[in-house]
């Protein structure tokens, strides 16, 4: 396989990863705060705001896997 090929590869590979990473940020930030949302401790609940910037952090620490920042869907 010639090195053009490779390359292309490993950079659909890397786009591909940004965004099943993406999405499994998501769904897990989504669970956690609606579980957190429903608790009757008022302290876990208290959290979610907190939560959320982990959450837009670890979004823009994907956004970076394949190198090229800011073409991750939904990262600012």
């Amino acid at each position: 396989m010639n090195e053009e090929i490779k390359e292309e590869l490993k950079n659909e590979a890397l786009e591909l990863a940004e965004g099943v990473t993406k999405e499994a940020i998501e769904h897990v930030f989504s669970f956690a705060k609606k579980a957190l949302e429903k608790s009757d401790n008022t302290l876990l609940a208290a959290i979610v705001p907190i939560l959320s910037k982990v959450e837009e952090y670890l979004l823009s620490l994907a956004d970076k896997i394949d190198g090229i920042e800011g073409n991750i869907e939904g990262v600012n």
